[in-house]
């Protein structure tokens, strides 16, 4: 079993001379708009030192965390994913980590059956992970949140070719599949109480990108490659028919972004559709103008809004209200949406995805894995100086929060927890 070593890195007195024109932001100037703090000296020449001091310069107070999970023996870290309350870290080897994702404090750790195939996804009770052996054989992991362990019934292999990712919600999981030698379902389910079959359901067209749960759990959403958008009660029980299914027009790789209230798709002719998610009803349209390269990206949060009554010494009514944006990537860069709206907020040429999202900050990551500062109060215009994140291998987007996570393939990670 790995041992793990978690760290607060704070600032040593030594001399950092040799490693200035690494760490100086913007090339070689950390004048700009005087965002980022200056650069702290630190001990140690390996990557994940050099990424805890630069961590430390993000213009907000962070903790700034590290675990080490190659100290007993080397690792290959070949995938890190963040979820609400949890890291994963995958290596190649087929080992799994889970960490706090607050304080990078071990949780458990498993071993996958075969190389994982998709990304994992979250349900209430389980991390689901999608497996493809040598043999092309598919296998379904569901691992304990809380244990780690798995039920008896587990790894569980598919009776059908898997074609996207997997979704999962407390008691099923859900993928896409290429049919099975005894029916020609293109949308299966899996139950992770005893790991049978679901039920399946024949969609309009194959299903290629990994399907979508709503937050409560309740309703799976996916995409047809033929550009239908379906949402599908998410129970154990066998759906009576889809809970709505919209065509977009045009055809569809990558599938949906969905907030608490909408569903977001980008089909091939970098066309740009917002629906209800309760009823597919068309809430906007825009376009990138070229085909998209990825499934939107969600980044947003609740807010309070305050209303006033119209009575005059009254208080204003307060709600809370989910406020974000979608963000569409193609080769022209990145394009973000207002969410309520449709209207389009700033374009990034350089951007490859956005990172997180820290109150009036939002950060994106170029191919370079630098990260830019844009400001709200300032129309999402980018600062000047960036944060040079090139000694990590993989920066994942965090979409709940403005927390920083980062790793080397080695086995370091670091993290950058506001306080």
């Amino acid at each position: 079993m790995q041992t793990f070593r978690t760290t607060t890195r704070r600032a040593l007195v030594v001399a950092v001379l040799a490693l200035g024109g690494l760490l100086m932001l913007g090339g070689g100037s950390a004048a700009g708009d005087g965002l980022l703090k200056p650069p702290q000296p630190c001990g140690g020449t390996r990557r994940g030192d050099i990424g805890e001091m630069q961590m430390e310069r993000l213009p907000w107070n962070v903790h700034v965390l590290r675990a080490d999970l190659s100290r007993d023996r080397p690792v290959a870290i070949a995938g890190f994913y963040v979820f609400d309350r949890h890291l994963i870290v995958v290596a190649q080897s087929g080992m799994v980590w889970c960490l706090d994702r607050f304080n990078l404090e071990p949780r458990w750790a498993n071993m996958l059956s075969a190389p994982l195939f998709q990304p994992p996804a979250e349900g209430a009770t389980h991390f689901t992970f999608l497996c493809k052996d040598y043999r092309g054989q598919y296998w379904l992991h569901a691992i304990s949140k809380r244990s780690g362990e798995e039920g008896p019934d587990f790894p569980r292999r598919l009776g059908f070719a898997a074609s996207s990712g997997v979704a999962a919600n407390a008691s099923m999981a859900f993928m896409g599949s290429l049919g099975a030698a005894h029916h020609n379902k293109t949308f299966e389910s899996v139950n992770l109480v005893d790991g049978r079959g679901g039920w399946g359901y024949l969609a309009p067209g194959m299903v290629f990108a990994a399907p979508q749960m709503d937050a409560a759990g309740k309703n799976v959403v996916f995409t047809t490659d033929n550009g239908h958008v379906i949402s599908l009660p998410a129970g154990a029980l066998p759906p009576r028919g889809p809970n709505w299914d919209k065509t977009t027009g045009n055809n569809m790789k990558y599938g949906p972004g969905l907030s608490p209230e909408q569903v977001v798709v980008a089909s091939r002719d970098g066309v740009v559709t917002c629906l209800d998610l309760d009823n597919g009803d068309m809430q906007w349209i825009g376009s990138v103008g070229d085909e998209p390269t990825a499934a939107p990206w969600i980044m947003g949060g609740v807010t309070t809004v305050e209303t006033d009554t119209g009575i005059e010494g009254a208080d204003p009514i307060r709600t809370t209200k989910y406020v974000g944006m979608a963000i569409v990537r193609n080769v022209r860069g990145l394009h973000a949406f207002d969410l309520a709206s449709g209207e389009g907020i700033f374009k990034d040429l350089n951007a490859v995805r956005p990172l997180a999202r820290a109150g009036d900050w939002l950060l994106t990551l170029d191919a370079q894995n630098n990260v830019t500062f844009r400001n709200a109060k300032k129309g999402y215009a980018a600062a000047e100086e960036r944060l040079e994140l090139g000694m990590f291998d993989l920066i994942p987007t965090n979409r709940v929060d403005g927390a920083l996570y980062a790793a080397t393939s080695d086995g370091s990670i670091v993290a950058a927890i506001p306080k």
